[in-house]
């Protein structure tokens, strides 16, 4: 890991990853892939993306690139003279079929003169149904499966380390349940209206109101299997926007309650990990659950035809078993289904092999860009000179305080905000 961008020419495949958690380890995997199989001599990777420090780059892997009027499209027309291939990864292809039709090509320059990195055979029909060319789909797959068959290899030593972390017995048997029903939580329905969010006021309701109705009934559930199941460890993970105190208020407040000594809930480690570690998944809607299931974990989603409302049906839920108390959760457990993880494809290989496929034929002409467009592609270049300004000042305040919260914090603001991961390391 280097600061800076040194070689800005020699940059061969510039990743802006949006979410650096997500996405990270794919690039780990992928950047020694790329040098040592293809050839690739350098590699660019931020998630705050510098079009300074990647204007040099032959492939720019982008997530949604919807049409050419996207800022990062405009940006690079006008800093670069060199042809770009420019290749859309969308990094949540897991959504409903509504919210995913809002993320599809919607000009000619997204449908022909952009590559799409599909997760599976139906985000393809997707693609083509917007009118993208066969020929610039590619499937490869979902990432987040092949690291979590990495990890089931690790499975004790996992198991181990979340023993000490949770203090919770490793020859029990673990069940997680990552959770995503934020909107049950005041707090995070204010914040969601305060931001710029495309859902409306009345549809934000509903959402509050049908999950304040779903977790009621899955926390009852939780407290039946902790009382019924014995020597059962329940995890419980919050969505990444809601607290652990807020599970034990709610549980509370409309349960009456507090959970029992093995029920823990926690936002400690990665979901991968604790995914890989457990013995059984459960979860509401989590897309988590169905990289579990797809790798041959155990896993079942807690819902029922009767009251799941249409905007949180996804085509994916049908593949899950469905249970919606405790006694169907019996009969669920007596046959534990699970599914083929022989099925999984080689996603990093497929990614790598589509990247530098991109960097040797690039097809994407300069196109000539009008007046207009030329003033506004300037103005977002100055605004994002003056943002990485801002940011680069921003990292150097909290050296200040020595304390070990503000250090970590100025870490995290240079990973965010500045492109510093290169391979191979030592240009």
């Amino acid at each position: 890991m280097i600061k800076g961008c040194k070689h800005i020419a020699e940059i061969d495949v510039a990743i802006t990853a949006g979410n650096v958690v997500r996405i990270r380890p794919l690039f780990e995997r992928l950047a020694p892939l790329l040098y040592h199989q293809y050839g690739l001599r350098s590699l660019l990777f931020s998630s705050y993306f510098d079009p300074f420090g990647g204007r040099g780059a032959k492939v720019i892997v982008a997530h949604r690139i919807h049409q050419a009027d996207h800022w990062l499209i405009r940006t690079y027309r006008f800093l670069s003279k060199d042809m770009i291939q420019f290749v859309n990864f969308d990094r949540e292809q897991l959504a409903t079929e509504e919210i995913l039709k809002k993320r599809l090509p919607r000009d000619d320059f997204a449908k022909y003169h952009v590559y799409h990195l599909a997760w599976y055979e139906y985000n393809k029909r997707l693609y083509m149904e917007a009118g993208v060319p066969e020929e610039h789909i590619f499937v490869v797959g979902n990432f987040n499966e092949e690291i979590l068959q990495e990890l089931l290899e690790h499975k004790a030593q996992l198991r181990k380390k979340f023993a000490q972390k949770l203090g919770i017995i490793s020859d029990a048997q673990w069940y997680f349940f990552p959770m995503n029903v934020a909107f049950a939580f005041d707090s995070f329905v204010q914040a969601f209206r305060q931001g710029d969010r495309a859902i409306n006021s009345q549809t934000v309701e509903e959402l509050h109101e049908f999950s304040v109705f779903y977790l009621k009934r899955f926390l009852g559930f939780v407290l039946d299997l902790a009382v019924e199941e014995k020597g059962v460890v329940i995890i419980l993970r919050p969505h990444p926007e809601v607290l652990e105190q807020d599970y034990h208020d709610f549980c509370r407040q409309h349960l009456g309650t507090n959970f029992p000594e093995n029920v823990i809930v926690t936002k400690v480690g990665i979901m991968h990990e604790l995914i890989a570690a457990a013995d059984v998944i459960g979860s509401s809607w989590s897309t988590g659950a169905y990289n579990a299931w797809r790798v041959g974990k155990p896993v079942f989603l807690f819902l029922s035809k009767e009251w799941l409302p249409p905007f949180f049906y996804t085509y994916w839920m049908d593949e899950l078993p469905w249970v919606k108390d405790y006694e169907e959760f019996k009969k669920w457990k007596s046959q534990m289904p699970r599914r083929d993880n022989t099925l999984i494809p080689p996603t990093v290989a497929l990614v790598a092999e589509v990247l530098a496929k991109a960097a040797h034929q690039r097809r994407l002409t300069v196109f000539p860009m009008g007046f207009r467009e030329r003033i506004r592609a300037c103005q977002k270049v100055m605004e994002m000179g003056l943002r990485r300004m801002i940011r680069n000042l921003a990292v150097r305040v909290p050296l200040i305080n020595k304390s070990r919260r503000f250090l970590h914090i100025r870490r995290w603001y240079i990973d965010k905000y500045t492109p510093r991961v290169k391979y191979p390391p030592d240009m």
